[in-house]
């Protein structure tokens, strides 16, 4: 990644148009999603730079990450709040995710979505995120967020 002080102003001005502040306390992405996480992409001298939505925000407001991943306190993967996001190594965000049961064959997320989850589910698609995006950082499928931002599961959930 391009160091970010070399990133236009546009660019950055364009990452906070994409980023919503939950009533939950996280910052939660918008934008174009890729296996659940948000993409932030941006150009310089024609050459395009793409990275994940919260590494880019970690490495804007605290440090370069090298070849650290980018891991989630919140276990919220559209997060991109810089005090929700954390720098370890691959194998420390394998063990965080077995730890906070989180690991299933292949998936981040456990299909089935909580409480909670219905009502994050709900504000995104409100603010303007993608059903399709949303499904993808919650584990399910579009027609899943479909039903569940017109009451047609999770009926009783406000």
């Amino acid at each position: 990644m391009r160091a970010l002080y070399e990133v236009p102003v546009e660019s950055i001005r364009r990452f906070w148009a994409k980023v919503h502040v939950a009533d939950d306390g996280c910052w939660l992405w918008t934008g174009s999603t890729r296996n659940g996480y948000g993409q932030f992409s941006w150009t310089i001298d024609g050459q395009t730079y793409k990275v994940g939505a919260h590494r880019f925000s970690y490495e804007l407001f605290v440090a370069p990450l090298g070849k650290l991943h980018v891991l989630h306190a919140c276990d919220t993967p559209l997060c991109v709040r810089p005090d929700h996001l954390h720098s370890g190594t691959h194998e420390e965000n394998m063990a965080e995710m077995a730890e906070r049961g989180r690991a299933r064959q292949g998936m981040n997320r456990p299909t089935k979505v909580t409480v909670e989850e219905v009502r994050e589910i709900r504000e995104l698609v409100a603010q303007g995120a993608t059903q399709t995006a949303v499904a993808a950082a919650y584990g399910v499928s579009q027609r899943a967020v479909s039903a569940i931002v017109r009451y047609e599961v999770w009926k009783d959930v406000e």
